[in-house]
């Protein structure tokens, strides 16, 4: 098979980094694997054999966009046509995947890995790309029942997970009880939250500390909060880490934090719960699917304050209660689908459609 995928992530475009050894993968499953991006440069790189990568050039992201088209309907000539056109998202990727397969005859699957809070027009937009590709493949169940209130039939969305490629590490102990947060620091992530739970517990006369390790447009205003809150001593504004100091920071932690309001997957989860660390995750992504409520992790609702008090109080007091579901995460890790599995339901989704 031959496949063209429009992205927008630009770390590809850099062979050492994690997404671009991803991509790298599906050299050993397809034909030719292509990659167009809107980067900066008009560049082309072989992450493997049968797999490149093109920058569109141009510096703004209109024109990005523009000269992503030239670049993708010029591969299509060029090698002969694709047997399907992927893209990343149903906004204007979509728009661009959707052109192409019409102009070109070749079946278009959009990937929905998320919703973003969005305006009216780029609903629009993700409704008219949705209802009009030829298939669909999210990251879970949760996802498909959203894609489904879009107007999408259930036999053209296809259900994969997101392959986390977790090793199982040893949990070291800390000295005091320590939560974790990874994450962009964006509203969604609901941060804010999080400082206003972590007060609530110190002015209680709990012991702990939370790791904030991401960075975000909201970065700054979290940490002048933090100050606000007297919280300084507490919480700790990290930034982003390596794989190496990541790993390191999840086996000195004790729990993970996620409120967001919304999220396709949330791997982070499955990546702190290889070091035997259990999460409390809103009731978002994974939850239901993976991550059960009292079993392997604790689920609370979007937004609830009060139920993110009680569970952090919960794991820091209940020894016995932590210990199982700290337990129960690392055999669930244990239990994921393999690469070859994951890929494997890459290429029959792309098989359905053509």
């Amino acid at each position: 098979m031959k496949i063209l995928n429009l992205s927008l992530d630009k770390k590809i475009m850099d062979k050492a980094s994690a997404v671009a050894k991803r991509m790298a993968w599906f050299g050993d499953i397809v034909d030719r694997y292509t990659i167009v991006i809107p980067f900066f440069q008009q560049d082309k790189i072989l992450l493997a054999e049968g797999v490149r990568a093109y920058g569109s050039g141009g510096t703004a992201r209109p024109i990005q966009f523009f000269l992503l088209y030239f670049v993708a309907r010029r591969l299509i000539l060029r090698d002969e046509g694709y047997d399907v056109i992927t893209v990343q998202d149903p906004y204007f990727l979509g728009i661009l995947g959707l052109v192409l397969s019409r102009q070109f005859q070749i079946p278009l699957e959009v990937q929905v890995h998320g919703w973003e809070q969005i305006g009216v027009l780029k609903r629009l937009i993700r409704r008219v790309v949705l209802k009009r590709a030829t298939g669909v493949r999210v990251v879970s169940e949760r996802m498909k029942k959203d894609v489904m209130a879009c107007g999408v039939s259930e036999q053209r969305i296809t259900v994969v997970s997101v392959y986390t490629d977790v090793r199982l590490g040893e949990k070291k102990s800390s000295e005091v009880f320590t939560f974790i947060t990874v994450a962009r620091l964006v509203w969604v992530k609901r941060i804010l939250m999080q400082l206003s739970v972590a007060a609530t517990l110190k002015a209680s006369g709990h012991i702990f500390q939370l790791i904030i390790v991401g960075d975000g447009e909201e970065r700054i205003s979290l940490e002048t909060r933090t100050r606000e809150l007297n919280l300084l001593d507490i919480v700790h504004f990290v930034g982003w880490k390596d794989a190496v100091q990541l790993a390191d920071l999840y086996a000195k932690s004790d729990c993970l934090l996620l409120t967001s309001d919304s999220e396709g997957w949330g791997r982070v989860i499955l990546e702190a719960g290889s070091y035997g660390v259990p999460s409390i995750m809103t009731d978002v992504g994974m939850a239901g699917e993976v991550i059960h409520n009292g079993k392997n992790g604790v689920v609370i609702p979007v937004g609830d304050q009060e139920a993110l008090v009680e569970a952090m109080k919960r794991v820091m007091m209940d020894t016995m209660f932590y210990n199982s579901v700290a337990g129960d995460i690392k055999k669930t890790v244990q239990t994921l689908p393999t690469k070859a599995e994951i890929l494997f339901l890459y290429v029959n989704a792309w098989k359905n459609i053509v």
